[in-house]
């Protein structure tokens, strides 16, 4: 597992981060994670709209920007958080979905 994290930013202040996203796809098992820290809940989440609407939207490519996982802990630390290990991650996908199989 390896997952892939992404800074959100403004046009205006691409150096202040706004938001951050995780995404994690094992072409094996066909696991895909995807991962965004809301900003209402102050909690990761497990939203494959929300991350997809910023990684593929047309209006959205200029708001983000891939790092590594350690710049991406330091982002986390300017907005107030900080990020799970892969592992807990996986286990808020794991935990969303289930919440949506009993839904749909």
């Amino acid at each position: 597992m390896t997952f892939r994290y992404f800074v959100v930013t403004e046009p205006d202040e691409p150096d202040r981060p706004r938001g951050l996203l995780a995404v994690n796809r094992d072409n094996e098992t066909g696991r895909l994670d995807t991962m965004i820290f809301s900003h209402w809940t102050r909690e990761w989440e497990s939203d494959p709209e929300a991350v997809g609407m910023y990684l593929f939207g047309d209006d959205f490519q200029d708001l983000w920007v891939e790092v590594p996982r350690a710049d991406a802990e330091k982002a986390a630390a300017v907005i107030g958080t900080s990020i799970p290990s892969e592992d807990e991650l996986m286990q808020i996908t794991d935990t969303a979905e289930q919440h949506r199989g009993r839904q749909g």
